[in-house]
């Protein structure tokens, strides 16, 4: 066995704290109305405004994670599988959940074809906005998600198959890509279509993916230079600022869109490899604590729920919002409520309808919780996990947020 397969059994907890960081930065681009109708514009221009960036960041890990935990024997079947396991339940649970409140509470009709896309995690190729964001709106990275997996297997035997020459040469394309395709914008006619190609299609996010799979490559590798965590947050930090200035500050020469990868998409990358390298080298981050790992664990559910409580309360909390302080605390308070259901659809729905679907025994259960479960679906320990790695190392480095 290579020294890069011993280290892809290593923890990532940071990754994992690092997942429902970004989880947040979603949330607050959720949240925008609570800080603007508080007299805080200036949160929402220069914080909340380019949190879909925390988007970018999850398909980003996604396709670190499924690589960095890859090994060789794995069958497609098995990886559907698990992918399956592991997104669908949580999917299917809010998505019930938001036909519920928008036929009881909002009083909005639901079209049978359009919620037929969404259970079959289709809607994100519709150029629509009312389709691909209808139902619970964020699950269309979902769809995104689910057309990278599909392509994973294939992805993993071209990428191996290149020398560090080759695999450099796609990075940089794939980079490329990235940075210049909101630019494609100025050939398309229809705004919705203009916002849809460059965000919510799949393949226009798939470079974020590619991303993340050689960046893993060239980890396991050894060929990637040493990278103080502290640093690499840093370095996302400012690009996550610096990515306000396109959605603010839009022209033909700065496209709005830039804001939602294009200029994040290095800096993650650095973030990710710098706390990656940071738990491999057995330096503890920050962000690797036991209360983030667990808000890690549950940032999937987050994800999935938050959005649906925001659309459920907002009427009745938004005539409230009157002062900054009242603007904090609607978010604020948003924000803990949206931990809470999501530790609620982590243990009755997510955890246990993985379990059964994968057919997990008790005891290899038991070993995830052990292990600081963080998605029970990338690397681990004892038992065989997400491509194949054992899954107490998966409790600690899982993908979805998204997914996220």
């Amino acid at each position: 066995m290579t020294q890069g397969e011993l280290q892809g059994r290593q923890r990532l907890d940071s990754l994992t704290g690092l997942r429902f960081l970004a989880a947040g930065l979603v949330f607050l681009r959720h949240i925008t109305w609570a800080f603007d109708r508080g007299g805080l514009e200036a949160v929402s221009t220069w914080i909340g405004g380019q949190g879909a960036a925390g988007v970018s960041f999850f398909f980003l890990l996604s396709g670190f994670v499924l690589m960095y935990s890859h090994r060789r024997g794995d069958t497609h079947w098995k990886f559907y599988r698990r992918r399956f396991s592991r997104i669908y339940p949580n999917h299917l649970a809010t998505f019930m959940l938001a036909l519920v409140i928008l036929l009881t509470v909002i009083d909005v009709p639901i079209d049978p074809g359009i919620a037929l896309l969404n259970v079959l995690l289709i809607q994100a190729w519709v150029p629509v906005e009312q389709v691909w964001l209808s139902i619970n709106g964020v699950s269309w990275t979902l769809s995104c998600e689910a057309f990278f997996y599909l392509l994973f297997p294939m992805l993993v035997v071209i990428l191996t198959s290149l020398g560090l020459r080759g695999l450099r040469r796609v990075l940089v394309g794939a980079i490329a890509i990235t940075v210049l395709l909101p630019y494609a914008n100025a050939f398309i006619a229809s705004p919705d279509v203009k916002v849809w190609f460059t965000y919510a299609f799949p393949p226009a996010r798939l470079g974020e993916f590619v991303v993340g799979i050689i960046l893993a490559q060239l980890l396991l590798a050894g060929r990637l230079p040493s990278i103080s965590f502290k640093f690499g947050l840093a370095v996302a930090f400012a690009g996550y600022l610096a990515a306000a200035i396109p959605g603010h500050y839009a022209t033909s020469v700065l496209p709005g869109s830039l804001s939602n990868a294009a200029v994040t998409l290095i800096p993650f990358g650095i973030l990710i490899v710098s706390a990656a390298k940071a738990d491999l080298s057995g330096r503890r981050s920050v962000v690797a604590g036991s209360t983030m790992v667990t808000l890690g664990t549950w940032s999937y559910a987050f994800y999935l729920i938050h959005d649906l409580l925001i659309i459920t309360v907002r009427p009745y909390l938004e005539p409230l919002v009157l002062s900054p302080l009242t603007g904090v605390a609607a978010a604020a308070g948003l924000f803990v409520a949206s931990i809470a259901l999501a530790a609620v659809l982590f243990k009755y729905v997510e955890r246990p309808a993985e379990k059964w679907l994968r057919g997990d025994k008790p005891r290899l259960m038991l070993e995830v919780a052990g292990g600081g479960s963080a998605g029970r679906s990338h690397p681990g320990g004892g038992t065989v996990g997400s491509v194949g790695t054992p899954a107490r190392v998966q409790a600690s480095i899982s993908s979805e947020g998204i997914d996220g």
